[in-house]
């Protein structure tokens, strides 16, 4: 597992296309319900799942104006300072634009906006 340092410098602007402009990241609140389909994309069975889903914090994204998320991550407290990313996924037919590399710039900056200094 790679540990990223959260107060290394970042871009002010991240490097986005138009289709990444048009998305929103939603923290998943208790009622609503994991969009397992992608997290099984990143873990093997619903049963690993499980096991951090509901002590972590839960995100995804939408396009603007849609309903059905194209992303999702899940990040998951160790302490004070650290937190861990336990899965990351982009839909099948998101793949291959840049969002997951996107999406792994955004997670640092959120990370670090939530008062992290590692990632894991």
């Amino acid at each position: 597992m790679e540990m990223t340092r959260l107060d290394e410098e970042l871009p002010d602007k991240l490097p986005i296309n138009n289709f990444i402009q048009r998305c929103e990241i939603r923290k998943l609140t208790e009622a609503d319900v994991p969009p397992f389909d992608l997290l099984l994309l990143a873990d093997e069975t619903h049963a690993a799942i499980e096991r951090y889903i509901h002590v972590s914090d839960s995100f995804v994204v939408y396009t603007a104006g849609k309903e059905h998320p194209i992303a999702v991550f899940v990040l998951h407290r160790l302490n004070e300072k650290e937190i861990e990313l336990k899965n990351i996924a982009v839909a099948e037919q998101h793949q291959g634009i840049g969002l997951g590399s996107w999406l792994l710039k955004a997670i640092r900056l959120l990370a670090r906006a939530m008062g992290y200094r590692y990632l894991w």
